[in-house]
């Protein structure tokens, strides 16, 4: 985008400060991603939230949990030099979203921490696999969410046992999804849903067309599995491309992100709270971590690790096209 242009690539106009910037965060939301432990009731085979024990502690109490949270607050909303903690990224709303392994496996927890998150002033989101989200969880999470985040990585019940997505027996069908979110809109009818897929071997001939036509979600992330986690199920550039194009019916709808979209792309922060990069994990196989949030604070910990603005911003940027996300 040229100095001269008066609109972002989503149509939003810009503020003469941004108008000077080569780059601008046009969705004006930064997210950041919060995983709350390793621990999952699947065991998939390409599962990329696996921290290394001998940096990362598998658990933090809640209410270190909530400091952290604070601290945060007080970095990212209640700061008027915020751009010195995540630097050249233009934002007026910073969205928590709590990840895992699965976040709902610790339910009167996450609970707790969506709550407090809430009353700090962030948005807030969860990714789940959706297998525990009963109607008495979604009665009590719902309220407070602005988005929620479906795991679906195939609707075929032997393709989940075969990858690992799967409790036993237990896996989601598509009405187990349809319940799941007919319950969620009647409890809040204003939350927005999204979808993501990770793509490698063992779904890559699959059709999403029915799922996506039953579900109607705002957005659905198609993601290049990252050979790191699994060389076996990785796909090339060429065969991403040719499922997204299978898919070209629901392009309104559909993100597609490839394993360099995803490098130093995302502010995550690990179960023990530490900030954590992906940027050399396809060369070394591991993570960069930094020291704990509650031990240095928020600025310190983000600049020990790697985080490319630019990147970033390309990517939310995708997300921003979709103007009904």
């Amino acid at each position: 985008m040229s100095s001269s242009s008066s609109t972002c690539g989503c149509g939003r106009a810009l503020s003469p400060l941004e108008q000077g910037r080569e780059e601008v965060n046009c969705s004006r939301e930064l997210v950041v991603n919060v995983f709350v432990t390793e621990r999952c009731n699947y065991h998939c085979a390409f599962c990329f939230s696996k921290w290394d024990p001998r940096v990362v502690a598998p658990e933090t109490p809640l209410a270190e949990k909530k400091h952290m949270l604070d601290l945060l607050a007080q970095a990212l909303l209640h700061n008027k030099d915020k751009d010195e903690i995540v630097p050249s990224v233009d934002y007026d709303r910073v969205r928590i979203n709590f990840s895992g392994g699965e976040p709902l496996l610790y339910k009167d927890d996450c609970v707790a921490l969506v709550e407090h998150a809430r009353s700090l002033g962030f948005a807030v989101s969860i990714t789940t696999n959706g297998l525990l989200l009963t109607n008495e969880l979604i009665e009590r999470l719902a309220p407070h969410l602005t988005k929620i985040g479906f795991s679906i990585d195939s609707l075929s019940a032997s393709t989940n046992q075969n990858i690992g997505r799967c409790t036993g027996a237990n896996t989601m069908s598509l009405a187990d999804w349809q319940r799941c979110l007919n319950k969620l809109l009647s409890v809040n009818p204003n939350i927005k849903h999204k979808v993501n897929s990770v793509l490698g071997t063992y779904n890559l001939d699959e059709d999403f067309s029915g799922m996506l036509d039953a579900l109607k979600p705002h957005k659905w992330t198609v993601v290049q599995l990252l050979p790191v986690f699994n060389k076996k199920l990785s796909i090339s550039q060429a065969q991403l491309n040719q499922f997204v194009a299978r898919h070209n019916s629901h392009k309104d709808v559909l993100i597609c992100e490839t394993n360099e979209d995803y490098r130093e792309s995302f502010i995550c922060i690990s179960p023990d709270g530490r900030f954590f990069s992906n940027g050399k994990a396809v060369e070394v196989e591991e993570y960069q971590y930094s020291k704990r949030i509650v031990d240095v604070g928020v600025r310190e910990a983000f600049s020990q690790i790697g985080f490319n603005h630019s990147s970033y911003i390309k990517r939310n940027n995708k997300c921003a096209k979709l103007t009904h996300y």
